[in-house]
């Protein structure tokens, strides 16, 4: 879910809704066929298919990732708001809405906070880069047109 920082938080009843949704797209995807499903319907050998089945479950699930849990961008961070914000007016407004509804951070605000704050050092640091190189060049073409 994208997260629009310079607007107004979710509602914690918009945010209820949006984690059932996912919880049903999880249920769904649990009813999916799986590689684990298939190994103990087609294994002719009773017992050897289960103990097969468990085997290829347990490897499903070791290189599952939580980020494709439709559910996890809507779980709670727990201290999400007392992270410190203070490098961005935006993030800390934003943060400050989401105090006042008395309400924990969500996942998917907390990427969008840290993406923002990322994105905007990472244009502060190119402006700076891009003022120093302009400077040395003028500094040479000084230079080279007082000597």
């Amino acid at each position: 879910m994208n997260v629009d920082i310079f607007s107004e938080p979710l509602l914690m009843s918009e945010i209820e809704l949006l984690r059932d949704e996912a919880f049903d797209l999880y249920v769904k995807s649990l009813s999916e066929d799986k590689l684990s499903t298939k190994v103990v319907m087609y294994c002719p050998i009773p017992i050897v298919d289960l103990l097969a089945g468990l085997a290829v479950a347990a490897v499903e699930e070791s290189v599952k990732r939580k980020e494709d849990d439709p559910r996890y961008q809507y779980q709670d961070v727990t201290g999400g708001c007392a992270f410190d914000w203070s490098n961005s007016d935006a993030a800390e407004a934003f943060v400050d809405k989401i105090k006042k509804q008395g309400r924990e951070m969500i996942v998917c605000e907390f990427m969008a906070l840290r993406e923002h704050i990322t994105t905007k050092n990472n244009t502060i640091e190119a402006i700076n880069y891009g003022l120093g190189l302009g400077q040395e060049i003028a500094n040479d073409l000084f230079k080279k047109w007082t000597s």
